[in-house]
C-alpha cells in the first residue's frame, strides 16, 4: 500500500501480532464516506470502528496545523454522527504500544480504563 506511513506499518505489524485479542478482519484505507474522499487508516466495518494514526505530532505535522485540526474535527464529527467509534493515536502511542492497548481494550469484554498521566 503506497500511501501508508511508517507508523501505520508499525501499527499493522502490532495488530497482526496481537493474535486472537483483536479481530484480524480489519481493512486498510477504507473509504467510509460516500461523498468525501476520506479513508480510515484502519477499520473494522462490522464493529463500526476506525483507528487513525496522527503522525508528526511533535514536529508540526499536518494534524497540528489550523486547517489540519479543522479537517480532523469535521471528519471525527461525521464518523460519530454516523455511528462509528473513532480511536486516535500519535507517534508516541504507536511506538510504545499504547495505541495497540487501546484497540485491545475496545475489543475486550471487560475494558480497563487507562489513567491519564
Amino acid at each position: 500500500m503506497s500511501n501508508q506511513s511508517d507508523l501505520e506499518v508499525k501499527l499493522d505489524e502490532q495488530l497482526r501480532g496481537a493474535g486472537n485479542t483483536i479481530p484480524q478482519g480489519y481493512q486498510r484505507q477504507y473509504k467510509f464516506c460516500p461523498v468525501r474522499r476520506w479513508a480510515a487508516d484502519f477499520s473494522w466495518t462490522e464493529r463500526h470502528l476506525v483507528v487513525e494514526v496522527d503522525g508528526g505530532t511533535f514536529i508540526g505535522g499536518r494534524h497540528n496545523t489550523g486547517v489540519g485540526m479543522h479537517n480532523d474535527i469535521v471528519r471525527s464529527n461525521w464518523l460519530q454522527i454516523h455511528g462509528w467509534t473513532l480511536l486516535r493515536g500519535d507517534t508516541t502511542m504507536v511506538k510504545d504500544g499504547s495505541l495497540l492497548a487501546v484497540v485491545m481494550e475496545f475489543f475486550s469484554d471487560a475494558p480497563v480504563l487507562t489513567p491519564i498521566t
